[in-house]
């Protein structure tokens, strides 16, 4: 059986191969054969967009580091590329696709039959987590049930975690039934919980690194473009040291500068193409535990990610972009309602001064008009006019996020106040 899937696999490859498998995985949850049809076509975009990247990338970074090799006598035979092309590899094995399956089907199980409160099927595309260490497990070991068992105890591991801390993150954070449950966020909770009581007993925990002196000091140098163009030419000013008086190094060096800023900088945006395939697939199975889950404490996604979910599909604007918009007049709504964690969030986390009289309220509203200008001063949009939207598609927007649920039990009242308040 898995010899004749390999084959097929081999045949198509996985820009063919993951397409097929969601557009089916898709129709098996009800979702309209149109929505499935573009779930199937954004991965294949998605895929062959990373396949175009790396190619394109590695011809200009290989001779690079070849040359740093020859240049410096050092050779580290391991990089790292990132989760982008981590979750690449994962989806594009033979074993990731058939645990993908298998992650459905007992994610679902363990929520409906009650064995769980973590609806962890909402977020579909962060089982690449698992996906990769199976994969990379069969190809040394070539034992399909090891590999899947591997991958299943994972599962169940990050499960299990993410169900102790589900209360207590919700609540920490003042967002009602939200919690973890990516695999990177839930393999260092033992170590963490550990360390967390050691250095609060070391009294680390009353020392205050301010983020707003951090990122104020380091301005410009924490976007993910101008880190790439430095880094480019660091690398290949290495590579090129002993011939710094050639034009052409400099020129290579230039080349290596500009390509890796671009790469920095275009590889989000087709990891988030690619991310989306999965949204059609996460609303199926949310709008499913909405309606089972009434009466349970169950935990899913955030909702301002639900809402740019609707507004990605109208506009095609990343998810990045919609969430720098979205989610802080999410987060206005919520400091209406419970403004005590973002009292918390304007004089720990900011360290902003609080003027007297100011109120819980107003004083946690000054800490997300902080958030505001920073993400303004990052060059990301802050208004979802930026992003395309008009208000004659507010109607449709609402009516999608109604339809969907996910995560949440919104009124269309609620969700046309967020909209408003982020539109201009």
């Amino acid at each position: 059986m898995l010899d004749t899937i390999q084959n097929i696999f081999n045949a198509f490859g996985a820009i063919v191969f993951v397409p097929v498998i969601l557009f089916i995985v898709a129709k098996g949850m009800g979702v309209k054969t149109k929505k499935a049809l573009d779930c199937a076509i954004l991965s294949a975009v998605g895929l062959e967009g990373f396949t175009l990247i790396i190619n394109s990338y590695s011809g200009i970074i290989g001779p690079v580091v070849e040359q740093m090799v020859e240049t410096t006598g050092v050779n580290l035979e391991i990089v790292d590329i990132g989760w982008q092309a981590t979750s690449v590899v994962a989806y594009s094995t033979t074993i990731g696709i058939i645990f993908f399956a298998i992650a459905v089907i007992l994610q679902l199980a363990l929520y409906f039959l009650k064995f769980t409160n973590v609806f962890m099927v909402s977020d579909l595309w962060n089982n690449y987590g698992f996906m990769v260490w199976g994969s990379m497990l069969y190809l040394l070991t070539k034992n399909i049930f090891l590999a899947l068992l591997l991958m299943v105890i994972q599962n169940l591991y990050c499960m299990l975690f993410s169900e102790a801390l589900a209360k207590r993150f919700s609540n920490y954070y003042g967002y009602p039934n939200c919690c973890l449950s990516v695999p990177m966020h839930m393999d260092a909770v033992p170590f963490a919980i550990v360390m967390n009581a050691i250095l609060n007993k070391l009294g680390l925990n009353k020392i205050k690194a301010s983020p707003k002196a951090l990122a104020d000091k380091a301005g410009m140098l924490a976007d993910p473009k101008v880190i790439g163009l430095i880094l480019g030419g660091v690398i290949a000013t290495i590579s090129y040291s002993h011939s710094l008086n050639s034009l052409e190094s400099w020129g290579a060096i230039a080349t290596c500068a500009i390509a890796t800023s671009a790469v920095m900088t275009v590889f989000p945006k087709v990891a988030g193409i690619f991310a989306s395939a999965f949204t059609p697939l996460s609303s199926a199975y949310a709008k499913k535990a909405a309606e089972s889950g009434k009466g349970r404490n169950w935990y899913a996604g955030w909702p301002a990610h639900w809402i740019q979910h609707a507004v990605g599909a109208m506009t095609d604007s990343s998810h990045g972009e919609g969430l720098a918009v979205i989610n802080p007049a999410w987060l206005d709504f919520i400091n209406e309602e419970n403004p005590r964690k973002f009292v918390q969030f304007s004089r720990n986390v900011l360290n902003l001064e609080r003027p007297e009289g100011v109120s819980d309220v107003e004083y946690g509203q000054m800490g997300l008009d902080y958030l505001r200008a920073r993400f303004k001063q990052w060059s990301l949009p802050s208004t979802l006019r930026e992003l395309g939207v008009t208000r004659e598609m507010f109607p449709a927007l609402i009516k999608n996020i109604m339809n969907n649920n996910e995560a949440f039990v919104f009124t269309e009242q609620q969700i046309e106040q967020v909209l408003e308040r982020c539109y201009e």
